[in-house]
């Protein structure tokens, strides 16, 4: 079994009587947290495609759009990609506030999935950007940084 999380809980008993567990998270384990945390916040997608056929817009339960699918042939996709999953900021946000992106290629892969799952579409990129802290502006004002991760499906030969 290959460990992706791994920490201790403490949990009270009583009197100063604690149990301690070491709780050891898989790849499937993480894969079933995330696919249950994407379908109870994006739910049913609904799609609607450009009408010049470059992208494809993502809508989830509530009807707010929350991703685009661009194809191959648009100027947004990267080389070696057919369809391109581009993330928009704001579902990056309400996700991490249960599941930060600790593994995330495994984050990537499993959203692919997900995507695939319910629309049909393959993609074979994802980008998408999440917190990384926080620093001080000039007006010593915390401000949080976020970096982009993309990923990219290996061909199998």
């Amino acid at each position: 079994m290959v460990v992706l999380l791994s920490f201790l809980t403490r949990h009270y008993i009583n009197h100063n009587i604690f149990i301690y567990m070491d709780v050891k998270i898989d790849k499937e384990r993480f894969s079933n947290i995330l696919m249950k945390l994407f379908n109870s916040m994006i739910g049913r997608i609904q799609t609607r495609e450009d009408t010049d056929g470059n992208y494809i817009e993502l809508f989830d339960k509530n009807g707010d759009m929350f991703a685009d699918i661009w194809l191959k042939g648009s100027s947004v996709v990267p080389k070696r990609c057919k369809k391109f999953l581009n993330l928009h900021v704001t579902i990056m946000e309400n996700l991490e506030q249960f599941v930060p992106v600790l593994r995330k290629k495994q984050y990537a892969k499993t959203l692919i999935d997900y995507i695939d799952f319910h629309t049909g579409h393959k993609c074979d990129c994802v980008e998408f950007e999440y917190d990384w802290g926080y620093e001080y502006d000039d007006g010593g004002d915390m401000i949080s940084s976020s970096k982009g991760y993309q990923y990219k499906k290996r061909k199998k030969k």
